[in-house]
């Protein structure tokens, strides 16, 4: 609960002073602890219109991703026995 009060924190410096200052805070003012996390968390609100469903959606996207990936590199593991 607390990254998505940290996302609603990011996104309103990102509408309050742009892209510039939002990298700027993002890395030296106030950076963050967990900083994929952040990231996540505000892309979610961005892609959401600032819903609450928007950073759990990137978080199950992320999940997704790296099942597929194992899916991928476990393919021929039925060759290793």
């Amino acid at each position: 609960m607390v990254y998505l009060i940290d996302g609603l924190s990011r996104l309103a410096v990102l509408d309050r002073v742009g892209i510039a200052g939002c990298l700027a805070d993002y890395f030296y003012i106030h950076p963050a602890h967990a900083p994929f996390v952040a990231l996540t968390s505000v892309l979610g609100l961005l892609l959401s219109a600032g819903a609450a469903w928007g950073p759990y959606l990137m978080n199950a996207a992320w999940v997704l991703i790296v099942l597929l990936l194992g899916l991928v590199a476990l393919r021929r593991s039925s060759l290793w026995i």
